[in-house]
């Protein structure tokens, strides 16, 4: 882990996001802190902790540059997330505390700020409502993701100049993105330039994509007309329709 946050820090990167889990926590950020002294870091739970562990860890987390700290205790323990806020020298993130809109009111009062993913609000119109949501309440707004395509992660990068906080760099954890499109230089993501939407293309067909493409009328007649109407309700057919017209 130390070495791939070097290599983080090589391709200028300066922000490296920590995943603890509670054991061995100090040793882990300590290592990797002394690898990379000059990297800012932030530390994500992931529910690992109970309050009491998390506020003995503020004791010595803000040694290792740690910027904020994200979702420290379980996410319906929102009264040990206000106590550990409460105690906190650097922010406090809800991840899985909150969700979706309806989740802001419970967090405002626990937490200094609220990790935003399209994946799991519902898409680009309920991310913005989110963070429209958040201002009003007079929270911090990270934009973040998980380990997920391209495709999914350029519309968050149209909104992350209006936020504090972004993490969005779950593409490059893939073998295969599939997309092409976001270009992360020089610790930055610059979107295509050319083409219409987010700013990512399909790097290549996908077989089923060729499959469907390339069927004739004639071969659609083979099938039978029960066959047909069960298709019709699939997303290929959906994409297709216009074959069996």
């Amino acid at each position: 882990m130390a070495e791939q946050a070097a290599k983080a820090v090589a391709d200028e990167f300066k922000y490296i996001k920590i995943k603890l889990n509670g054991e061995s926590d100090k040793q882990r950020l300590q290592t990797i802190h002394d690898r990379v002294p000059e990297a800012v870091f932030r530390v994500d739970m992931n529910e690992a902790w109970t309050s009491a562990e998390a506020i003995d860890a503020l004791e010595w987390l803000p040694a290792y540059n740690v910027e904020l700290i994200e979702q420290p205790v379980a996410r319906d323990n929102l009264r040990g997330l206000r106590e550990v806020t409460e105690a906190s020298p650097v922010p406090v993130i809800a991840d899985e505390s909150c969700v979706v809109p309806a989740d802001i009111p419970a967090v405002e009062d626990a937490v200094d700020g609220i990790n935003i993913k399209f994946m799991k609000c519902g898409g680009p119109h309920k991310a913005k409502q989110m963070m429209n949501t958040a201002r009003s309440h007079g929270l911090d707004v990270m934009l973040g993701c998980m380990v997920e395509s391209s495709a999914s992660i350029a519309p968050a990068w149209h909104l992350a100049p209006a936020v504090d906080y972004v993490d969005l760099d779950g593409s490059l954890l893939l073998a295969d993105d599939g997309f092409r499109g976001l270009q992360y230089m020089g610790g930055s993501c610059k979107l295509a330039q050319s083409g219409h939407g987010t700013g990512v293309q399909q790097k290549k067909t996908l077989g089923w994509e060729k499959w469907v493409s390339g069927i004739s009328l004639e071969r659609w007649d083979t099938f039978s007309d029960s066959l047909a109407r069960f298709l019709l309700t699939t997303h290929i057919i959906e994409r297709f329709s216009h074959v069996l017209e």
